[in-house]
Formats: structure tokens, C-alpha cells, sequence
């Protein structure tokens, strides 16, 4: 439910500088035809040969990930030839509750194939890709962070609170904001932790345009859910209408610290043009994702110089846990696996590649330009760790960059 995000991130999608080449814009045209008459094969074949050609282009990204979504949720409306397996284990030592568990293993391997399964992972699996391969795929990245990052957190929201929730939806959808922002109150005052309602009282305001009431709701649901991007992404919204443009940009900022997303990048270049300032930071991007740097049993298949990151991982592979924080290794001090295979990556490398991140070094915020400028999904625990250890390392780096 991102009621104004979504319309600003489909106007910087368009901006991409693939847009005007004719092609694409057939292909994309095409594409959003049989996306429009549910023929999502035709959609997907008709954009994954474009991207093949050209990986950087955004827009198309963020339509390939639209047209999987859609697979998957086929996928899961039609019938399962494994949803009604049963699976029972003998064996001759009589042993239940480990012919159960073996059982449940066998049943776990079977659900990870099934149709609807499959087709989720592939479309997670195309938006990591997304995510490495583009800076201008807005919309992956969003989707991405939605299935993969939030969770919900409204479970022990009474019923009373969802039916007046329920109405205010409604009114909000007729463009009555006045009416939908008393019953969101409403909803409120029933159960003050309830999040969704809380983030869309603000919504009311902002589309009433009352905009320093949308920034106390606002404000307010920051306070509450201080873990959830919706909150400051909209506020900094606010700040923006409301022509405090600051506080817009520390908005943004510390939206990034929760979730750094490209929307919210762009954004922060935006509003750094409101109050005088230049930003602009260029990643780079990568020719595989990072969990695969991760997976592979041989280096060969990489070129240089991403077979130095490669290796950089593999060299640690030892002294690394789940989230790929680097503990009790003789072979680094740094803390991030994803920082030290850049280190490593960038001593290998030509002086004429990484020009960015060499300068990044250089100043002190490789560290920031790695895990903020050049963040993937696949490192997002990582991110979050950085983050909690480095108060006021994000916004440090990005006032640092600014002209």
C-alpha cells in the first residue's frame, strides 16, 4: 500500500536514459500489451531478450519483475499436484519421531518444488538481479524490500480497529480524506500500535494537503515503528510540500538508514538541489550477485575483476557466520565480508577502474560508498549491522559528497 510513493517512483523509472531509444520503448510497449491480456510468457520472453542486450535498463527490469509477480500469483491460484501429498516413513527400528522428522524433510524438499514455490523464487530471483544490474530499476528494489524485508506487524489488532480500518480504506479510496482520516484516528484510539493506520491518518493529511498535520502524524508513527521506512520515506514528503526542505533531506537520510532503496537515493539528490547542494554519487553495477560469489566451488567462470571478490569470499569463508559478519579471523580486521572483498577486489584491479571507489578510499568512506551506494538484498543484514554500529555514518558520508 504505497499510495504516493508508487506514482514518483513510476515517473523516475520513465526518466531512465533507455527510455527514449525506440527500441526499448517497443519492447516496453509491447511487453505492458500482453501484460494487459494475461499472456505473461510472451511478456517475459519479449523482455528478458532485451535484457540480455542491455542489463542497465531499468524500466525493463522493473517490468520483467511485474510480469513474474504476476507468474507467481498464477502460479498459486492453480491447482498443486503436491498440496494434498502425505508422506509416511517406515523403518525397522520403530522409531516415530524420527521417521516423522524424516518425513517432514521429504514433504520440505517436494513444497520447495512445487509450481507456486518455483515461481515466487524466480521472481525474487529476477529482482536481485534487477538490483545488481541497474541503478534505475526503482520499482524491483521496492518490491524486493516488500517481500523479502517488511514484515507485518499488525497480527494483534483487534477487530474493532480493523472494521473502522476497513471503512476509512474505503473512504480514502473515494478521495474522501476528511472522513477517512477521522476513522483512521478512530482506529487509532482503539489500538494506538496499530501501524497501518497509523501511516495512513498521515496519508489523509497529506492528500488534503494540510501538511503540517501530516508531519505530527508522521513524526508520530516514526516514533512508534521506528524499524519501518514508510513512516520517514513519508515525511520527508511532507517536509517537502510543506517547503522545509532540511528537514525533507534528513527525512530522506535517515529513511536510507533504515532501507536504501533508489527511490530514496534519487530522492536525496532531489531535495540536495533544494537547499543549494549537488549529490551525486555513481555505483557501479555487478556481474553477479554476491550469494553467488558465495555458492560457486570454482573462480574460474568470473572474469576480472569480480574473480577477485570472488576469491576475496571464498578466502574467508572460514570465519564468516549467517549474516556475513567476519569474526575471530587472523586474515582481517574489517568487520563487513562485503567491505573486504571490495578492498581486496580494488587491489587487484586496474589504477583505471573503480575510479569512485578508489576516491571513496581515498577520503575514508569506502565503507559508506560499498554498503550504501552500492547495497545489494543479498548483503541487507550486513547493511543493517553497519548501520547500528556506525550511528551517523550514512548521513556523515552523504554531506561529505555534496558541492
Amino acid at each position: 500500500m504505497l499510495k504516493h510513493v508508487l506514482l514518483a517512483a513510476l515517473l523516475l523509472t520513465t526518466l531512465s536514459p533507455f527510455a527514449q531509444d525506440v527500441n526499448f520503448e517497443k519492447v516496453a510497449k509491447k511487453a505492458e500489451k500482453y501484460l494487459a491480456k494475461g499472456k505473461f510468457d510472451k511478456a517475459d520472453k519479449k523482455l528478458t531478450k532485451a535484457l540480455d542486450e542491455a542489463p542497465y535498463w531499468g524500466a525493463g527490469w522493473d517490468l520483467l519483475s511485474e510480469v513474474r509477480l504476476n507468474q507467481w500469483q498464477q502460479a498459486r491460484q492453480e491447482d498443486n499436484p503436491l498440496a494434498n501429498l502425505s508422506i509416511t516413513v517406515s523403518s525397522k527400528d520403530g522409531d516415530q519421531e524420527k521417521n516423522d522428522s524424516m518425513a517432514q524433510s521429504v514433504m520440505q524438499l517436494f513444497q520447495n518444488f512445487s509450481p507456486d514455490k518455483m515461481a515466487y523464487n524466480k521472481a525474487i530471483y529476477t529482482m536481485r538481479e534487477a538490483q545488481a544490474n541497474s541503478k534505475t530499476a526503482y520499482m524491483s528494489v521496492v518490491y524486493l524490500r516488500s517481500y523479502e524485508v517488511d514484515k507485518s506487524i499488525d497480527t494483534a489488532v483487534p477487530d474493532e480497529a480493523w472494521i473502522l480500518f476497513n471503512k476509512a480504506e474505503q473512504e480514502f479510496q473515494r478521495k474522501n480524506y476528511n472522513k477517512s482520516a477521522t476513522l483512521y484516528q478512530q482506529a487509532v484510539e482503539v489500538y494506538p500500535q496499530f501501524y497501518k493506520a497509523s501511516l495512513y491518518l498521515g496519508d489523509s493529511y497529506y492528500f488534503l494537503e494540510f501538511y503540517k498535520e501530516a508531519i505530527i502524524k508522521f513524526s508520530e508513527a516514526v516514533e512508534k515503528f521506528p524499524n519501518q521506512l514508510e513512516p520517514r520515506k513519508y515525511l520527508s514528503d511532507a517536509y517537502k510540500e510543506a517547503e522545509m526542505y532540511e528537514l525533507a533531506l534528513d527525512a530522506a537520510i535517515s529513511a536510507l538508514e533504515v532501507y536504501p532503496d533508489l527511490i530514496l537515493q534519487a530522492k536525496v539528490a532531489t531535495l540536495a538541489r533544494y537547499v543549494d547542494k549537488h549529490y551525486k554519487v555513481v555505483g557501479v553495477n555487478r556481474p553477479l550477485l554476491p550469494e553467488e560469489a558465495w555458492e560457486t566451488e570454482s573462480t574460474d567462470k568470473f572474469s576480472e575483476p569480480w574473480k577477485w571478490y570472488v576469491i576475496a569470499l571464498q578466502n574467508i569463508k572460514d570465519c564468516v557466520d549467517d549474516n556475513g559478519i567476519i569474526t575471530d579471523c587472523n586474515k582481517t580486521a574489517i568487520r563487513y565480508s562485503e567491505l573486504y572483498a571490495w578492498e581486496e577486489m580494488l587491489k587487484h584491479a586496474s589504477p583505471t577502474e573503480f575510479l569512485e571507489a578508489r576516491a571513496m578510499q581515498e577520503s575514508g568512506y569506502l565503507d559508506c560508498y560499498v554498503m550504501l551506494t552500492n547495497f545489494h538484498q543479498d548483503f541487507y543484514s550486513q547493511y543493517v549491522d553497519f548501520v547500528k554500529h556506525n550511528p551517523g555514518r550514512i548521513k556523515e558520508y552523504i554531506a561529505a559528497q555534496m558541492k
